[in-house]
């Protein structure tokens, strides 16, 4: 009986194993650059987001931009419209590029941006950054997760 539950434990130990090392070959699409990007803080607000990933996306990939925070210091809970792009850029011919247009009326405060991508034949990834417009960045938004 410890024989066959030892055989079985190895078969799911080298089962797992596999499925780790299949994972760690799936192409993954990292973060490159940003503009703005990731940390900024702008005097005039910018009318379009655009991110730069390692590979190639599929038309699932996402950004969406949101104020977080008012040019008051208060968290926005007004909720400003959240501002999302649909799959990679169509002018972009490597398909590396996300954009969010963020239209002529950006106002001042902290922005989120967040990233979902899925390089062709890869597995997802996931990010996020802050950056503000007309005020200054809190020292501690300006780090990023999943990007730079």
């Amino acid at each position: 009986m410890q024989a066959i539950a030892r055989d079985l434990l190895l078969a799911w130990g080298s089962l797992l194993l596999c499925f780790g090392i299949y994972q760690l070959t799936l192409p993954r699409a990292s973060y490159v650059s940003s503009s703005p990007a990731a940390g900024e803080s702008l005097s005039t607000p910018p009318a379009m987001l655009t991110i730069r990933f390692g590979r190639a996306l599929v038309s699932e990939s996402w950004a969406s931009v949101r104020r977080t925070w008012t040019r008051e210091g208060a968290p926005d809970r007004a909720g400003e419209r959240t501002r999302r792009s649909s799959g990679p850029d169509p002018a972009d011919p490597t398909g590396r590029t996300l954009k969010v247009d963020l239209g002529p009326d950006l106002g001042r405060g902290i922005y989120r941006v967040d990233w979902h991508v899925v390089a062709s034949g890869g597995a997802p990834r996931y990010g996020s950054f802050y950056f503000a417009v007309g005020i200054p960045l809190p020292r501690d938004l300006t780090r990023s997760d999943g990007g730079p």
